[in-house]
């Protein structure tokens, strides 16, 4: 049987990967991002923590989290449990 994307209740997500400039560990979170969420049918949009001063995530990048500010992770991120936090998102809503 080959590998299916894993598409499901997570269509129609949508996260928020915050991330600051010059940080590898960001630049890994995109990649990780953009896999899962082909895979997981969900979408995401970057946004810079030096944009948004308001923001209390400088000091955790990267950080995946909705548009209402639930955390899902932050760094260092790994795929397994950030899988799990979407997923019980997804089962949430």
């Amino acid at each position: 049987m080959a590998n299916s994307p894993m598409r499901g209740p997570q269509s129609g997500l949508e996260l928020e990967l915050w991330v600051k400039a010059d940080c590898a560990q960001c630049d890994r979170a995109r990649e990780l991002l953009t896999s899962l969420g082909a895979a997981m049918g969900f979408q995401w949009t970057a946004r810079d923590v030096s944009e948004s001063p308001e923001t209390i995530y400088a000091d955790l990048v990267p950080v995946v989290a909705t548009p209402e500010g639930e955390v899902l992770a932050h760094a260092p991120l790994e795929a397994g449990p950030l899988v799990d936090a979407i997923i019980r998102l997804s089962a949430a809503r």
